[in-house]
């Protein structure tokens, strides 16, 4: 039997050439052109016939990202793959898993229901913003994998110390994660920031629990993107007697000038990991930890 291959679209190009090292496999060429007319073309370099071919390809916006996902899929299948195998680091829309007003999107339940015709055996993906959101997700044969970022979070914060510390959640959506995976696992206390959202941002109320006198705080969220609710939940807990405030955000969406804004935040560190490449060293204040392993151990089980 061949050995498996992976191929990586162009804005995860790192993320699959890390994750085929830690498989032991080659990484699958890939050659590109862009037309006039902003059409595309890619052609695979590497024979796939009769091998399991793993394609990587975190679907951010623009759209191309994900037409390309779609695309490589149905090409690894022509070309002759015994088995395909999605990794998608960061699920683009995740944000959209229901309408929370009359008439809006819900395009994390159309990109999941659009999954069912992609040439694929099984799907892989890491921190949804809701994790319930999987079930919205259908492929043949219904694997489904959803990995948890805890999994190298929660060693980097019993490196950091867990005296005197607790788990926060930015806000109430997410507290259900970090007080059931993270304070639970770790034996801290749990607390959530009180968030609303109104028309032009969010309104930010305050922590509900309580925060002792010096404690360090581990915010834990799935996403950064503007950074303006992770900076709230910081200023709130340092308010309420946190003396250390460490983030740690599975998503480094980082839009616009977001990345500026924790120069002069309540934020000490934040931890990121690697489902977006953004192609240059992020601020000093921001620290990768890279999920490849989790993808790796997950896709070596399967395969």
């Amino acid at each position: 039997m061949r050995e498996p291959i992976v191929y990586g679209t162009p804005v995860s190009e790192k993320f699959a050439e890390d994750l085929a090292n830690a498989l032991g496999c080659p990484s699958g060429q890939v050659e590109h052109v862009v037309f006039p007319d902003d059409e595309f073309q890619f052609r695979f370099l590497d024979p796939c016939r009769g091998r399991a071919v793993i394609v990587v390809g975190s679907s951010q916006m623009p759209s191309k990202n994900w037409e390309l996902i779609k695309g490589f899929c149905h090409r690894a299948k022509r070309c002759g793959a015994r088995r395909i195998i999605l990794a998608i680091p960061y699920f683009g829309f995740a944000r959209q898993d229901y309408a929370k007003n009359e008439g809006e999107s819900e395009m994390m339940s159309v990109r999941g229901r659009e999954l069912s015709s992609f040439a694929i055996d099984c799907v892989i993906l890491i921190d949804l913003h809701n994790p319930a959101s999987v079930s919205k997700i259908r492929i043949r044969g219904d694997d489904r994998e959803l990995l948890s970022a805890a999994n190298v979070f929660i060693p980097k914060m019993r490196e950091l110390g867990l005296e005197n510390a607790i788990a926060a959640s930015p806000d109430v959506g997410r507290l259900n994660v970090v007080r059931d995976i993270y304070a639970r696992e770790l034996k801290i206390p749990a607390v959530s920031g009180d968030k609303h959202r109104i028309k032009k941002g969010i309104e930010y109320f305050g922590i509900i629990g309580k925060v002792p006198s010096g404690a360090t705080a581990y915010v834990v969220d799935d996403m950064i993107s503007t950074g303006s609710t992770l900076l709230e939940a910081a200023s709130a807990l340092r308010n309420a007697g946190a003396q250390k405030v460490v983030a740690f955000a599975t998503h480094a969406v980082l839009c616009a000038d977001s990345q500026q804004k924790f120069h002069v935040s309540n934020i000490d560190k934040v931890y990121v990991t690697d489902t977006i490449h953004h192609g240059v060293s992020l601020d000093s204040v921001f620290e990768v930890i890279s999920v490849v392993p989790l993808f790796a151990e997950r896709i070596k089980e399967i395969l």
